[in-house]
């Protein structure tokens, strides 16, 4: 048998020219309502998934500014959703409130392709989708459909325990530059984990046994950085992938390599760069 061949029960003659992260350790920081997806495509390729969420998403203490808006959504033209976790916050809020959705099918509402299916299963309808699942694609559809005035809505999610990320502001800006009104309201909360919740990941991580990270949300690489404290250069020693060029530019700001960067913004897009870094045709970061 050939050394790049390996036998599994599970998934036969494979070669390691075949499946690039087959035994790789990929340790991956996305919360827990994305972790079993990620763990399973990782799975899928042969990989060895370590899953060390650097941040929990939690509900809102109160939701007055959130509900504040719902009541008063007529007043706006454009409601922006930049993860199912807003789409899911927002909607349970309406049901709470006993809000009769009929009164929001003209509503102009925004998500990324992959929430459509959230936004529709309670009985939403959505104005407009990118094409790329990134805040950018948000704003560049709008300024491509000729959008340069009007109020906009965006839920948001509200960062505790670290700064707020580049991204979420770089994003609110650029809506401004349109000449957009915008509000910036949070749905949820991304908490940093704390240390003693992922002692042992870490303690791998700093041990040289992991060989690739991944980052799917900004909060997550600040998280990172704050539960590594005096050792966050180390982890520069790691094949860094990010989701998305938002994602990489936080990598960036905090002091971190940008190894894997994947042209398609979604989890099977940046497991392929990955891959493709591992077999040698993806040195560099993608753009």
């Amino acid at each position: 048998m050939s050394q790049k061949q390996i036998y599994s029960q599970d998934i036969g003659l494979i070669s390691k020219e075949k499946l690039p992260l087959l035994g790789k350790r990929i340790l991956f920081t996305t919360p827990r309502n994305y972790a079993s997806t990620l763990s399973a495509l990782l799975i899928n390729r042969g990989a060895r998934p370590v899953w060390m969420p650097t941040i929990e998403i939690w509900p809102m203490p109160d939701y007055k500014e959130l509900d504040k808006a719902i009541l008063h959504l007529a007043s706006y033209d454009l409601v922006t959703f930049a993860s199912e976790n807003g789409i899911r916050a927002f909607c349970q809020r309406i049901a709470t409130m006993n809000i009769d959705r009929q009164t929001m099918r003209d509503k102009k509402f925004i998500t990324y392709k992959p929430d459509v299916a959230i936004l529709q299963e309670y009985g939403l309808d959505v104005w407009n989708t990118p094409e790329e699942q990134s805040p950018q694609s948000i704003v560049k559809g709008l300024k491509e459909r000729g959008i340069n005035h009007g109020d906009l809505l965006a839920v948001v999610p509200e960062v505790v325990g670290v700064e707020e990320p580049y991204g979420v502001n770089l994003y609110i800006k650029n809506l401004r530059d349109l000449g957009l009104s915008v509000d910036k309201v949070p749905g949820y909360q991304v908490v940093a984990a704390k240390q003693e919740s992922v002692s042992l990941e870490m303690h791998r991580l700093l041990k040289g046994e992991i060989d690739a990270v991944i980052f799917t949300y900004s909060g997550e690489i600040l998280a990172m950085k704050k539960l590594l404290g005096a050792d966050w250069l180390k982890l520069n020693k790691t094949a860094l992938a990010y989701k998305g060029p938002f994602t990489a530019e936080n990598g960036k700001k905090a002091g971190f390599d940008v190894d894997v960067v994947p042209q398609s913004y979604t989890l099977p897009g940046l497991l392929e760069a990955l891959e493709r870094f591992f077999s040698g045709t993806g040195k560099q970061a993608e753009h």
